[in-house]
């Protein structure tokens, strides 16, 4: 990224938080990208979870200016703390209380989720 960043090829990022080693390597990311002008945007095509943790970014970092809301994948979406709905502006409401704003509730999490499990 760093070669994108630096050398002025791009205007917007788009980087799977996931996929570059999670929260701490994207706002070292942010940071870089704030202090030469380049955007950032979370590609989140995982999970709620993801999602939540993306729009703090965003709240935190004026480099981040969008997040994806992706329609295909949607693992946990169900238990988002709004719905689709209750987006206004496109914006997601974040809690003024510690914690993403997300607490996961399945009684099936091992099972739909685990990709190796000890079986009883």
């Amino acid at each position: 990224f760093e070669q994108l960043i630096e050398g002025g090829s791009v205007k917007i990022l788009q980087v799977s938080p996931i996929a570059c080693g999670g929260i701490t390597p994207l706002l070292e990311l942010a940071e870089r990208a704030a202090k030469v002008g380049v955007m950032l945007s979370p590609e989140i095509s995982s999970t709620a979870v993801a999602m939540m943790a993306g729009c703090h970014l965003a709240a935190a970092f004026e480099s981040i200016n969008l997040v994806e809301y992706h329609m295909v994948h949607q693992v946990f979406f169900d238990q988002l703390p709004f719905s689709s709905n209750d987006l206004k502006g496109s914006k997601v409401p974040l809690p003024d209380s510690a914690g993403l704003g997300i607490s996961l509730v399945s009684d099936n999490v091992m099972e739909e989720f685990c990709l190796n499990q000890a079986k009883n």
